[in-house]
């Protein structure tokens, strides 16, 4: 048996020195892509409440986010409690009209909303 040409063993010592730099680009961009995304997450909180509602989360949702490990993205975070609360507010609509289509669950609750906001002027008065 023989031993491999030199420049083979080169050759495969290239391709892993390339491949941990990939990993090492791979993390240093999901990092500056984190902190971007938390910039951009801090900016929410310049929001007053009824545009936070209008998007689907609350201050307290962003503050959840923000308190999470500086390496992680909070807006997946933000993304998967909108969806919840989204999902919830949907099944509380099938509980409150189980008679009725989810179409017309959420018409009776807009009417609700509507006319609870109009005795109520502390909430946002340009929404509905």
């Amino acid at each position: 048996m023989f031993a491999p040409a030199p420049s083979s063993r080169l050759s495969r010592l290239g391709s892993s020195a390339v491949g941990g730099l990939r990993v090492v680009a791979k993390a240093i961009a999901a990092f500056l892509e984190a902190a971007r995304n938390r910039r951009e997450a801090r900016a929410l909180l310049t929001m007053d409440d009824c545009m936070l509602r209008d998007i689907g989360i609350t201050r307290g949702d962003v503050h959840s986010a923000l308190a999470s490990a500086p390496r992680r993205d909070p807006t997946a975070r933000l993304r998967i409690l909108a969806v919840e609360r989204r999902a919830a507010a949907k099944a509380a609509l099938r509980e409150r009209y189980p008679d009725a289509g989810l179409l017309d669950a959420f018409l009776a609750s807009r009417k609700i909303v509507r006319e609870s906001r109009a005795t109520d002027n502390s909430d946002c008065s340009n929404t509905l």
